[in-house]
């Protein structure tokens, strides 16, 4: 409003400058007898200035009323990027708790394959203690001997408790360069762990390769895990599983997970990778498994697929951006999901 209220101030200091200028200039030609053409010059002058401070005047209301909008969505819009920023902080969190928890269902899962090691470890432990005697009667150097055995049974049983807890425990996710190709192979112990002892599991990778990906490591053998345990209870009598590493292209690395299991018609793998979506029996499944396999992938920058019939086993295809070759266009997907199907 100060805007308007200085213009009209201006306008009527000049309205009276002007009403002088005309008596005084009415004054000046009385004598002379043009008193009227004088009058109605001034007067169409005097409008001509009323005109113009009417349109000045509208022009200034409308300005305001148009800042006044532009502010009105710019609080709007500040408002709006508070509530995304603290959706996407609760989003993170989310993510984390769930793949904690999904962590911990995939760890209790392992768990009974790395009591098996222990058997083994402990298996060797007392097979030396039993000996006790024989190897006294045997000197020093059996001793010994039988000592660095249990140390060496020992060291063995630590590395597979401690893979087993830095997997297990809740970090953030940070996302780091590593080499994928020998992911896979050190993953393929772990792997074997979900299965029976009557499926074969194998990993394919070629000795040299080097698939560097820019990824959280956690979360790439969640995905791994998440697929061979779909392979397993899809093969409850046995079978085998196959794990390929390849580089696909220059740009990508393709990771093909393979199963002879029973399949799955079209009408359900056309919804294997959404959340919370299952065929198994209550209490076997969440549904989760697959969709963080998907979110993760997307996520990443690459694409997945999966085929797969009836008694024909199952197929996935994840490709991956090499480093140095990661998307920069955005993906839109569904809120990061986490769980072991």
């Amino acid at each position: 409003m100060l805007g308007r209220k200085a213009l009209w101030s201006v306008y009527g200091v000049l309205m009276l400058v002007f009403v002088v200028g005309t008596l005084s200039d009415v004054l000046q030609q009385l004598p002379k007898g043009s008193i009227e053409w004088q009058w109605g010059r001034k007067a169409s002058m005097s409008v001509s200035y009323l005109m113009v401070a009417i349109l000045l005047d509208r022009t200034i209301a409308a300005l305001r009323e148009s800042l006044s909008e532009s502010n009105q969505r710019g609080h709007e819009l500040e408002a709006a990027n508070r509530q995304l920023e603290h959706e996407m902080t609760e989003r993170e969190r989310a993510q984390g708790q769930l793949v904690h928890s999904q962590k911990m269902e995939a760890a209790g899962r392992i768990a009974s394959g790395v009591a098996h090691d222990f058997d083994n470890v402990l298996n060797v432990v007392l097979g030396y203690a039993m000996r006790r005697e024989r190897l006294a009667d045997q000197g020093t150097g059996a001793l010994i001997g039988a000592l660095e055995g249990v140390e060496l049974a020992a060291r063995r049983a630590l590395a597979v408790s401690r893979k087993l807890l830095n997997f297990s425990r809740q970090d953030n996710l940070m996302p780091e360069v590593f080499d994928a190709a020998q992911a896979v192979r050190e993953m393929q112990p772990m792997l074997r762990q979900l299965f029976d002892a009557d499926t074969r599991v194998r990993c394919e990778v070629e000795a040299e390769a080097s698939l560097p990906v820019y990824l959280d490591r956690g979360q790439f053998e969640l995905m791994l895990l998440n697929i061979a345990a779909n392979a397993r209870d899809a093969m409850p009598e046995g079978g085998h599983f196959t794990v390929t590493a390849r580089q696909a292209s220059a740009q990508e690395l393709e990771l093909v997970l393979a199963d002879d299991g029973c399949g799955m018609p079209e009408s359900v793998r056309r919804h294997v990778f959404e959340p919370f979506y299952t065929t198994k029996p209550t209490g076997r499944g969440t549904g989760l498994g697959l969709a963080v396999v998907r979110d993760v992938t997307m996520a990443a920058g690459g694409d997945l697929a999966v085929e797969s019939a009836p008694g024909d086993g199952t197929v996935f295809r994840l490709r991956l951006p090499l480093v140095g070759h990661r998307e920069s266009r955005p993906r839109n997907i569904e809120p990061p999901l986490a769980g072991v199907a």
